[in-house]
């Protein structure tokens, strides 16, 4: 891992898709109760619902009190906004 590029999201570890950027450079607009809320049932502020990983990601976190899924969004919006490596152009098919 690259400690400079931490939290600024890759290629998925089971291949399938990718981890989202969490820093404030993907997520400036998004509040604490924003990300509380995503990691509680799933739903983004946008109406839209997380999909692949990170299913499985609210189903654990959804079972935390309120409290550490506050302390969570807490730390995610104190990260600075890194923008990360940028996607490898897709192939055509």
């Amino acid at each position: 891992m690259i400690e400079s590029l931490r939290f600024t999201g890759g290629p998925s570890p089971d291949g399938q898709g990718g981890v989202p950027n969490i820093t404030q450079f993907k997520l400036k607009s998004w509040s604490e109760t924003d990300i509380a809320g995503t990691i509680a049932d799933g739903m983004t502020p946008d109406s839209d619902r997380v999909g692949g990983n990170m299913i499985e990601v609210v189903r654990n976190t959804s079972q935390l009190t309120a409290a550490d899924r506050a302390a969570i969004a807490a730390y995610i919006k104190s990260l600075p906004a890194i923008e990360g490596r940028k996607a490898a152009p897709k192939k055509p098919e």
